[in-house]
């Protein structure tokens, strides 16, 4: 350990101070990292080789499939293969040379993905899934990315796992498909977890006895909103009073009990109040994705007290443990069994508490001294680094 801040370098394709990058991760962590009281430059990849550049390039194959999907399908497809282009890769790398040049010494680096190479003796790389899970789900993802760009990127991460000095994930699922899959050395892959963007905090006397459920979601079919509607229906009729709250980019629902609040922006300060009152009288979060390769929603459940109802595909069931249940998403008998379970007061009670205590296991603070830990780059804080880190959290 040493009493000197270490100097560290956040990369990223975007830029790492944005909360609207990976679902605010980059964000969170640089602020957890300077709230230990640690020198941390952002640093975006960005070229003029992205989006606007690639899009001429691509223009010629997507007007030829202009019969076939249309125009912005097939400028969403051109986007998605050129993203995984290892060209890209490769001015990306040159890209963080020039960057580190003006920067000057670093002492680690945290690079938000494995898409690329960082030029640089000390990096730890930060995921939630690998890019073999990730093409287990191409409607989701990738879309219909070439075999060889694949394979390519495949080999990318790959190389990174053994050049990089360590390899950071959210969950256990990620670092087992990285030693397994990809080869990572063992003593290289590290799970840190992941943390809240939103902290309602418990609450003191919340209302067990009426069920109130919650979804929030940006992605609408992805996070399996559908599937909960029909099966709040089926509860709705055991349990008259209870209510489901939606949050997100919705569709027109009018169905008995459900309350649909649209989009919030937690920038947007009455959106962010709003948002606190639903943590606050929510007896359940439920949110049974499609696919989730971790679930920063669980998280948030978890720090307000409530049980989660998540999904079995992807590394959901690593974080949630014991908070909640996790179900398969495609079972609308376990769906609904899961909520039924939770409108009983006492077992929504106890497993709030359950979560309650499990929230200790995931914060942005610990990611972020995982990671230092993966850097080899631990000290000891200034003596003001605590109550920052009381203000991140």
């Amino acid at each position: 350990m040493t009493d000197i801040a270490p100097r560290i370098a956040v990369v990223a394709i975007g830029d790492p101070e944005s909360p609207s990058l990976w679902s605010g991760t980059p964000s969170n962590i640089v602020q957890a990292l300077r709230a230990s009281g640690a020198e941390v430059i952002g640093v975006d990849l960005r070229s003029h080789l992205d989006m606007p550049a690639v899009d001429a390039v691509a223009l010629p194959r997507v007007l030829a499939g202009l019969g076939r999907r249309g125009l912005r399908a097939g400028l969403d497809r051109e986007r998605r293969v050129a993203q995984q282009s290892m060209v890209l890769a490769r001015v990306r790398a040159r890209t963080a040379r020039r960057q580190f040049a003006r920067i000057g010494a670093i002492d680690g680096v945290v690079q938000m993905g494995t898409g690329f190479a960082v030029p640089h003796r000390n990096v730890v790389s930060y995921e939630d899934m690998t890019t073999v899970q990730a093409l287990a789900w191409p409607d989701t993802f990738w879309g219909d990315v070439p075999n060889y760009m694949a394979e390519a990127r495949v080999r990318q991460q790959a190389s990174a796992y053994k050049r990089n000095r360590a390899a950071a994930f959210s969950t256990n699922w990620a670092a087992q498909s990285a030693v397994t899959q990809l080869d990572c050395p063992p003593e290289k892959a590290h799970v840190v977890g992941i943390g809240p963007n939103f902290t309602a905090g418990p609450v003191r006397r919340r209302d067990w006895a009426t069920p109130r459920f919650l979804f929030a979601g940006r992605e609408w079919s992805r996070k399996n909103g559908p599937a909960v509607v029909e099966a709040f229906a089926r509860v709705r009729e055991l349990f008259p009073a209870a209510e489901l709250h939606l949050a997100g980019h919705l569709p027109p629902i009018d169905r008995p009990g459900i309350v649909s609040h649209g989009h919030l922006d937690l920038a947007v300060p009455a959106d962010r109040d709003r948002m606190l009152e639903l943590w606050s009288t929510a007896t359940c979060c439920v949110v049974p994705s499609r696919f989730e390769p971790a679930g920063i929603i669980y998280v948030e459940a978890m720090h307000a007290g409530i049980p989660a109802i998540g999904t079995t595909q992807g590394g959901a069931p690593d974080i949630i443990g014991d908070a909640g249940r996790a179900v398969d998403p495609e079972d609308p008998q376990a769906l609904t069994a899961a909520m039924l379970e939770f409108c009983d007061p006492i077992a929504a009670a106890t497993a709030g508490q359950r979560a309650r205590r499990r929230s200790e296991l995931y914060s942005w603070t610990r990611v972020a001294a995982g990671l230092q830990g993966a850097l080899g780059l631990a000290y000891v804080p200034r003596p003001d680094a605590e109550e920052r880190r009381r203000r991140v959290e």
